[in-house]
């Protein structure tokens, strides 16, 4: 978090693609429908994917101008072409002794698992219960240096349709079944939930110290859909840094709480207490001169 998304209230999801976990959202589509429908299921993902394209029909460019397909019989033509080059690829690939129908399935997997990927536009803003842990202080919070932001749900929440709420699932399973995305194309609702759950919410068991809870929404800078409440600086925050975000939220419409991490006089557990900006005013803003103006009269 920046000192500007403090400031404007805004908050960033990230893609996936930039988590530090490789493994961290990254579904392994696995099959269990029939060859057919499994084909079928591609050419639906493929021909939604090649649909929003601007060289298809569904675009506002005329139709036979420079790069655009001559009309919708030519579309479905290239998706049928698209589909048998998989296919005839994959066939002539395959290992010694593995069946064309083997092949097929593997190919048309890992074709609609990277449909997937290439399709999933939204992001994740992640959030934990935990304002004390010393791990997360020293992998996320610059080494105890940086500043923790807490937020509420408002009763609002539920009603901004962009953004999702879910609890992350630690040790949960990657593998997402074809048929669970064909009833997801169709339209089912639990299916679309299952899907979210196996392709943003499953974790690895070492991370379940984390604690994690994730937005799902539109990827980039949005304004935040939750009330920001309160702000925890790091023990190890700068003076500066402490004084420069006092000042900019003190005119804020709702009042924030301050606190700030302590080391605990016995043990390894942190500490939160209450920060008070006003101990800082009698230091900051500084004058570097204001030294010789106190000497003047000497």
């Amino acid at each position: 978090m920046s000192l500007d998304s403090i400031i404007s209230d805004t908050i960033y999801l990230a893609k996936p693609a930039t988590f530090n976990d490789p493994l961290d959202s990254q579904p392994i589509v696995e099959n269990d429908l029939p060859v057919a429908a499994l084909c079928a299921l591609y050419r639906m993902l493929l021909r939604q994917r090649m649909w929003a394209e601007p060289r298809a029909p569904s675009s506002l460019l005329h139709a036979g101008a420079l790069g655009s397909m001559a009309s919708v019989g030519d579309f479905e033509k290239e998706v049928s072409r698209k589909v048998r080059g998989l296919l005839d690829y994959a066939n002539y690939n395959r290992d010694v002794g593995e069946t064309s129908e083997h092949s097929h399935i593997k190919a048309l997997e890992q074709a609609i698992q990277q449909e997937l990927l290439i399709r999933e536009d939204r992001g994740v803003f992640s959030l934990t219960f935990c304002s004390v842990s010393i791990l997360m202080w020293s992998h996320y919070g610059n080494q105890h240096q940086g500043v923790a932001l807490g937020y509420s749900i408002p009763d609002t929440f539920p009603e901004d349709c962009r953004f999702k709420l879910v609890p992350m699932d630690y040790g949960g399973s990657r593998l997402l079944s074809t048929s669970i995305i064909q009833k997801m194309l169709s339209g089912d609702i639990n299916a679309k939930n299952k899907v979210d759950q196996t392709a943003y919410q499953a974790k690895a068991e070492a991370w379940k110290y984390e604690n994690e809870w994730r937005i799902l929404g539109p990827a980039g800078e949005q304004g935040s859909p939750l009330e920001l409440e309160e702000i925890v600086f790091g023990h190890r925050c700068p003076d500066h840094v402490r004084y420069a975000i006092c000042t900019v939220l003190k005119t804020r419409s709702r009042k924030i709480e301050f606190s700030e991490i302590t080391m605990p006089p016995h043990g390894f557990e942190l500490i939160k207490v209450p920060f008070d900006p006003g101990q800082l005013e009698t230091v900051f803003p500084r004058r570097g001169l204001d030294r010789y103006d106190d000497f003047s009269g000497v």
